[in-house]
């Protein structure tokens, strides 16, 4: 996704003009547009509507548009027309008028423009069409397009102000006649005329009536075309008042309905902006908090950006339909953060800022209501009254649904959702279990040293200062969830499509502590069967790590400890690609970690301790021989006849120098490797790779420098044979020192100089206990 502008440009919401900066795929549209407007065949004019809500992006398609008519001005004429700049209607039809003829005079062949003033007779020859010809002649020698508008557009602008003595006295020529000069000039340009009109819903409702008026009345030349842009529920909802006279009026319905009737009048084309991809949306918020944060000197470490990440997805993702929307969130948090900086927990200011701009009910109400919201568990503001702790309980809670009923469906459940990331007495409330810890460890001075939004002490701090779908149906998707694996595999394509893969596993997971074990297990092997279509690159809403956090919460749900380990194993062996099995295996790995501390909640709300996913035993011989002997497995299928150090070369040192030694495998790993080694000794550049470090994650990951344990390692395995093997490759050239301390990627030739270096000088790197 390009997305090389600058913040200023960015910040500002300026509409883009270049392909390269084309964040939603909208370019394809535009490009068809535009040669749509060329290549039609038809004299007839033509009124394009480009509709879309405020921010989706109409200008920056207009923009594109624009740029492809450029590249073909021997065909077209086009105009972009402002309309903000006149207060009244006979202004605006008079330098619409004017702006157009220049445009067509500029693009008049100077043969022709000296044909008009030569030739008197010119005009009547090329209006001729049959046995029609003017029966009034009018004047015609030297004649101008402007004069002949100005001429024509008089009547129009008597729509709110004529002398009509002048008609009355026939002082007006006739409209037809006029019509038709004008025409021909058009049509004596070889070139068909373009009038762009945007931002139509931005102007007050007289403007845009005139607008319109404008259009209707003077849109049927031939070789002409409009293209108009606007988002025509407003449009339709200001021409509908046109339609009220006196005591006459009509309901708010019935208006827009009739000013939608109109617009069916006048646009012949009605095209609606593709909406943007909500996966995409995303990833462009996160370019534009990143930005703000860059901006602002502020950095998090990796916990908070996953926390972060994680707690914007499920608070934002079903609010997030526009990209002016990612542009003012980052506005905001870039105009906060300096003034709160070193003052406030910087997460949970991002995650405030993101409930004041994608649920300013809430963030108001939260801002006016700090006793129901901030305070740990063992504050005084949380114990009940003596003999009315239910009652006092219930209060509660019916003061906050009372907020939560503005949002239905999955926006209610993502308000729900910051709600409790915020506020561990909120989460307590509704879900039982705290956010970040233990609840006996949750104190007002654990928030206060946070300086949590929900310490008592901090609260005020964050509202100080005033900064400011593709969709499906709940009972679809109810349906879908309830219905049996082949139908789920049967439909899940379409609602993908239709959500994007991040908000269609973030449904799922809204529900996931509700389903049965028969339903988990279900929605276990439709996820892995769809795996294909999750991105697989990592980074903060990578959607393989998200379908491995939600496998993680169905296997919570399946009762038999032996079907659990059925499902993943079974995943590992064939069910899925290779990074999405690792990535599950990561989080296994993750949570068997968190099962051997106390009891209480994860931030995922997964159980810490107490009645996990396996017990010790199982966990042990499962993450530290089963899996990984699966993977080995795996790899050496999928790598065939080439070298795994080769095919899956990410994940190599481990499975050949960890992994295989504990195997049951006849060959050896030493074997392995030499009888790839004797095949070519060029293949020691791959294995060297693969033995180094990987620096980066997803698609900027990559082998970086040689670690002196590593050589260790090798030389403990193979002995001087490897050597060997790079002096063959490298000769006699001396390396008296380690080539590449910086962290880049070394090239082949500089990482077998590692190699030997450190082979020829292992004494003087002292052992560790870990590799590096």
């Amino acid at each position: 996704m390009a997305t090389p502008i600058n913040t200023q440009t960015r910040a500002s919401d300026r509409p883009i003009d270049d392909a390269d900066h084309d964040d939603f795929q909208r370019d394809p549209f535009a490009l068809r547009i535009a040669q749509t407007l060329i290549d039609r065949r038809s004299e007839e004019n033509i009124v394009i509507g480009l509709y879309g809500k405020w921010g989706e992006g109409k200008s920056s398609v207009l923009n594109l548009i624009k740029k492809s008519l450029l590249k073909v001005n021997d065909k077209v004429i086009f105009m972009t027309f402002n309309p903000w700049r006149f207060p009244d209607e006979s202004q605006l039809i008079n330098y619409f008028f004017n702006q157009l003829a220049q445009e067509i005079e500029k693009a008049m062949p100077p043969t022709q423009n000296a044909a008009l003033v030569q030739d008197p007779n010119w005009l009547d020859k090329t209006l001729e069409r049959g046995q029609k010809k003017f029966t009034k002649p009018l004047q015609t020698k030297g004649e101008t397009l402007a004069e002949l508008f100005a001429t024509y557009s008089k009547p129009f602008t008597g729509l709110v102000g004529i002398d009509l003595s002048e008609v009355i006295g026939g002082h007006l020529p006739d409209l037809e006649e006029l019509r038709n000069r004008i025409e021909a000039k058009i049509q004596a340009s070889g070139k068909r005329v373009i009038v762009i009109i945007d931002d139509i819903d931005r102007l007050e409702k007289k403007q845009i009536q005139a607008i319109f008026r404008l259009v209707k009345l003077t849109a049927d030349f031939k070789q002409t075309a409009y293209l108009l842009a606007f988002d025509d529920e407003m449009v339709a909802r200001a021409i509908g008042e046109m339609f009220e006279s006196g005591d006459n009026k009509v309901g708010e319905l019935a208006a827009t309905s009739a000013g939608h009737n109109f617009l069916e009048k006048i646009i012949q084309v009605p095209l609606r902006l593709p909406l943007a991809n909500p996966n995409d949306l995303l990833d462009f918020c996160w370019a534009r908090l990143t930005e703000a944060l860059n901006d602002s000197s502020t950095s998090l470490d990796a916990n908070e950006r996953e926390h972060l990440a994680d707690s914007l997805r499920s608070a934002i993702l079903s609010r997030l339909t526009t990209p002016r929307q990612a542009v003012r969130y980052a506005n905001a948090v870039q105009f906060g953060l300096p003034l709160l900086q070193g003052e406030v927990n910087t997460v949970d200011q991002l995650l405030v800022e993101a409930m004041h701009i994608f649920f300013p009910q809430l963030h108001q109400f939260v801002a006016t209501h700090e006793t129901a919201f901030a305070g740990s568990l063992q504050s005084d503001r949380f114990y009940f009254l003596a003999g009315e702790g239910n009652t006092v309980d219930e209060k509660h809670k019916q003061l906050v649904d009372d907020v939560l009923k503005n949002y239905t469906g999955d926006d209610h459940r993502a308000a729900m959702s910051l709600l409790c990331t915020l506020f561990p007495r909120i989460n307590k409330l509704y879900n039982g279990n705290i956010p970040w810890m233990g609840s006996n460890r949750i104190t007002d001075d654990t928030l206060t040293k946070r300086k949590a939004v929900a310490a008592v002490t901090h609260f005020a701090r964050y509202f100080a200062y005033a900064i400011v779908t593709g969709d499906v149906s709940d009972g679809e998707f109810d349906t879908f969830l309830h219905a049996s694996l082949a139908s789920q595999l049967a439909t899940a394509e379409s609602l993908i499509t239709r959500l994007g893969a991040s908000l269609f596993l973030q449904k799922i997971q809204y529900q996931v502590q509700a389903f049965t074990p028969e339903q988990a297990k279900s929605l276990w092997s439709m996820i892995v069967e769809l795996n294909q279509y999750f991105k697989g690159e990592k980074g903060p809403f990578s959607q393989n790590e998200q379908a491995a956090k939600l496998l993680l919460g169905l296997l919570f749900q399946v009762v038999s400890s032996d079907e659990r380990r059925h499902l993943v194993e079974h995943l590992i062996q064939s069910q899925a690609t290779f990074d999405f099995a690792k990535e599950l295996f990561y989080k296994l790995r993750i949570q068997r970690q968190k099962e051997t501390q106390s009891v209480g909640y994860g931030e995922d709300g997964f159980v810490l301790g107490g009645a996990g996913i396996f017990g010790p035993e199982e966990w042990q011989k499962l993450i530290e021989k089963v899996l990984p002997q699966l993977f080995l497995e795996r790899a050496l299928a999928e790598a065939g006849s080439v070298p795994i150090y080769k095919s899956h070369q990410r994940d190599a040192y481990e499975l050949l120098f960890s992994v295989w030694p504990n195997s049951e495998r006849q060959l050896d790993v030493v074997a392995y490797i030499n009888h790839s080694l004797a095949q070519s000794a060029e293949n020691i550049h791959d294995l060297l790779a693969a033995c180094s470090s990987p620096i980066g994650r997803g698609a900027s990951e990559y082998m970086a420098n040689m670690p002196s344990n590593r050589v260790r390692k090798l030389v403990d395995l193979f002995g001087s044979s490897l050597y060997d093997v790079g002096r063959q490759v490298l000769g006699s050239e001396q390396v008296p020192s380690y080539p590449g301390e910086d962290p880049a990627q070394p090239s082949p030739q500089d990482r077998l100089r590692q190699f030997i270096y450190l082979y020829e000088n292992l004494e003087n790197f002292p052992a560790t206990t870990q590799e590096q």
